[in-house]
């Protein structure tokens, strides 16, 4: 099935974009920085949090599915990928001035399943579609203490209702990542 709108996710995994006229074969990059396509999506975006310190998304996190989350933010683009042992979560989103997000995710077979009696492999797209998700701080108000939360969801026509995004929060684990990542050129 081609899914035909940017920042369907792939981006994360081989750091490219494809506008909906352009080929849907992934570019792909071995570098951590988004290709200029999807460096061009990404502008600056100055939120912070309430301990002063600008907000940063990128690190390791961990879903209420319990798997590890990976996120890069460039400026106001958020990239993320969620494995757990069936499935393989892919998101892009944009960061609002007021602390929601909005995009795109995907979910992949992480290998050959039958899950509620349909069988995918490891190869298929098996759900896709737009996300909502919002920034929660608790009181420290420091990076640290960040927590996304889905306010709602659409599968993408096509794809069985069954296999949508269950997660429905995400903690920070990891507020020092290990990928130091360039912020976005003005």
């Amino acid at each position: 099935m081609k899914i035909a709108t940017c920042g369907l996710l792939l981006m994360v995994m081989l750091a490219a974009c494809t506008s909906p006229a352009a080929s849907p074969t992934p570019n792909v990059s071995a570098t951590a920085t988004p290709e200029p396509a999807a460096a061009e999506q990404c502008h600056p975006l100055d939120l912070r949090v309430p301990s002063g310190e600008p907000l940063d998304l990128t690190g390791s996190w961990q879903g209420d599915d319990l798997a590890p989350y990976e996120m890069r933010q460039f400026g106001d683009c958020l990239w993320w990928v969620g494995n757990n042992p069936v499935f393989t979560y892919l998101g892009f989103v944009h960061l609002k001035p007021d602390f929601t997000l909005a995009g795109e995710w995907a979910t992949i077979s992480a290998s050959d399943v039958v899950q509620s009696g349909v069988p995918s492999r490891a190869s298929d797209w098996i759900g896709a579609g737009t996300i909502q998700l919002e920034v929660e701080m608790s009181d420290e108000g420091t990076n640290a203490s960040v927590r996304l939360v889905k306010t709602g969801f659409t599968n993408a026509p096509g794809f069985a209702p069954t296999y949508d995004i269950h997660v429905a929060s995400w903690n920070k684990v990891d507020d020092t990542p290990d990928h130091p990542v360039p912020a976005p050129s003005p």
